[in-house]
């Protein structure tokens, strides 16, 4: 067996893990899953962060993050077999991607385990025959920002408007991929799981990313529910032809506060 390591920086550097690796470079500006929250612009890798590679033997591969958590330098790696080298698309964050007959598709899921900072923007890379991997953002993420989260559970938002979960065609514009909504009759539903704060308080302040295609999100829901009893703890509607999200942006919505939460266990 080989192995392969990927590594998000702009230079080449020697792997001494056994077996010996090939290394290979991602970079490019902003080629970042987490979010500086105070800005809401991309920052570094993150500890967990993984990539799905497409190789030579036909299928992705995932590969994750060795080296670099909280740097804009990231080693990533897999093992793979004897002959076998990325060929066609790396894409971030890894999932159930698809690519077949030169046709890349993106795979957004319908539920994400909470991880403070991490947007889990979408983002593509050649793999071509090159080990400089230079990542694009092909989506973008909506930036909730709530006060007074007293409780774990579940966040979720409800699209009325667009499909937002499941495979999504990459188009090409000037080089750079895009995903797209898909206009749906039926609502579309993201949901992030996530644990009480460590800290809070009524000015503290919870942010939470949902991943979107490009597109305008003129009718959606959030609610939160507590873990303990999934007892609905808040819920707002927006509905503005001004949400709009573009590739590799933050579409950051007004800050609300979390009303006292009476029911369950806080």
């Amino acid at each position: 067996m080989t192995g392969l390591c990927l590594l998000a920086s702009c230079n080449r550097q020697e792997a001494d893990q056994e077996p010996q690796m090939t290394v290979l470079t991602a970079s490019g500006a902003s080629t970042r899953v987490a979010i500086d929250e105070s800005t809401a612009t991309t920052c570094t890798w993150s500890e967990g962060d993984a990539l799905s590679v497409f190789t030579t033997e036909g299928a992705f591969k995932e590969f994750t993050l060795i080296d670099g958590a909280g740097e804009n330098t990231g080693t990533f790696g897999a093992v793979l077999a004897d002959g076998e080298s990325a060929q066609g698309y790396a894409v971030s964050p890894a999932g159930d991607h698809k690519y077949s007959d030169g046709t890349l598709k993106i795979n957004l899921p319908a539920t994400y385990e909470y991880k403070t900072g991490v947007s889990n923007i979408p983002m593509v890379a050649s793999a071509n025959g090159t080990d400089n991997l230079k990542f694009s953002h092909a989506g973008g993420v909506i930036r909730f920002a709530i006060k007074n989260v007293t409780v774990g559970g579940t966040f979720e938002f409800i699209c009325n408007t667009a499909r937002v979960t499941g495979d999504f065609d990459v188009a090409f514009s000037d080089g750079k991929p895009v995903i797209s909504a898909d206009d749906a009759s039926a609502s579309s539903t993201v949901t992030l799981t996530f644990d009480k704060p460590e800290v809070t308080g009524e000015d503290v302040i919870t942010y939470f990313y949902i991943p979107v295609p490009t597109g305008t999100y003129s009718n959606f829901t959030i609610n939160i529910y507590n873990a303990d009893d999934n007892a609905l703890v808040m819920t707002k509607t927006a509905a503005s032809e001004k949400n709009i999200v573009g590739r590799g942006t933050v579409l950051k919505m007004k800050t609300l506060t979390q009303p006292t939460f009476s029911g369950g266990t806080e």
